[in-house]
């Protein structure tokens, strides 16, 4: 879920394989308006998928709202093994542009690809994805935190990588570079990344789908993010993993993560399904946020009665530095 405007209340949703812009007078009574965004044509690489995942203001009157979103590749890629109701999907993230207040979007291009081809996978969902981006602390530059799920044989596990493009770029594909080796040098297109925040080093897990605040009154960077426990994928039950946060003063060294709530952040059918975090903060003091984490729930997953396809849902957060 990406806010983007209170009055009214304004808020795109990706639903199924598009995204939606929702209004109304409040939050909670916001319906949906319109779609606003789809997945482009066949041969296209955002063919199965675009989700609009972040709002950032335009460097120039002709592109006034950048949006970047989640793109999937479907052709010739499998399901996955674990449910055969999800559709495998090559990852990557793209770019777009709004001039009427989000009503419509315009594609630009891809802008975050992996270093492994497409035709090189070797599981049913590779790439990188799941993008967060913000404006950094010095309003110089747009930091794009995903998933990272190139699944090198050396470093398999999924983590959160980040790249970054000078604000004045326009967040353009070719301006984007990744973050490996202590500096942002790797191209976004094609080019290798490090980790900056993995599950907790305790239990075999997974780290993804990160969503992050920059906090002025912490001067601090506030990530909320997916874990999965390989012990709760093997058992089906969230325990161990769930929804996450850690903070950061520079964006790119963090916390220990410490677990929000817990839960199974992949799609079972008929379990219990957490995950795709969203933070929103109403009140900072020098030592304490509180606000609302809203994220995908389903008490048990699945496209057939009883079961039920996940939905937005809320709980209150109080955050302590």
């Amino acid at each position: 879920m990406l806010f983007r405007s209170k009055s009214p209340t304004r808020l795109l949703v990706v639903s199924g394989n598009a995204t939606v812009l929702l209004q109304g007078p409040s939050l909670a009574q916001a319906k949906p308006h319109k779609m606003v965004f789809g997945p482009g044509a066949k041969t296209e690489f955002d063919n199965g998928y675009a989700g609009i995942t972040s709002i950032v203001p335009g460097p120039s009157p002709n592109r006034k709202l950048l949006a970047i979103y989640h793109a999937e590749d479907h052709v010739d890629m499998p399901k996955v093994f674990y449910n055969k109701d999800i559709q495998g999907a090559y990852w990557s993230v793209g770019l777009a542009y709004s001039n009427d207040k989000g009503e419509s979007f315009t594609r630009v291009g891809q802008i975050l690809r992996s270093s492994v081809a497409k035709k090189d996978v070797t599981k049913e969902h590779q790439g990188v994805g799941d993008p967060h981006v913000i404006l950094d602390a010095t309003r110089e530059f747009l930091l794009a935190y995903y998933t990272d799920i190139t699944r090198r044989p050396a470093d398999e596990p999924i983590r959160v990588a980040v790249a970054r493009c000078a604000v004045a770029d326009g967040g353009e594909p070719g301006k984007w570079f990744k973050f490996r080796n202590g500096k942002f040098e790797e191209p976004g297109l094609g080019g290798q990344e490090d980790a900056v925040v993995r599950g907790p080093a305790d239990f075999p897990c997974e780290a993804g789908a990160p969503h992050v605040t920059y906090l002025p009154k912490w001067k601090r960077y506030v990530m909320v993010f997916n874990v999965l426990a390989f012990a709760d994928f093997e058992k089906q039950q969230g325990d161990q993993g769930g929804l996450y946060w850690c903070i950061s003063e520079d964006g790119l060294k963090w916390t220990v993560p410490q677990q929000l709530c817990p839960g199974l952040p992949v799609p079972l059918t008929g379990k219990e399904y957490i995950a795709h975090t969203t933070l929103l903060i109403d009140s900072v003091t020098e030592s304490k946020a509180t606000g609302q984490l809203y994220f995908a729930y389903s008490p048990r997953w699945g496209t057939q009665a009883p079961n039920q396809p996940h939905h937005l849902t809320r709980r209150s957060v109080s955050l302590s530095r």
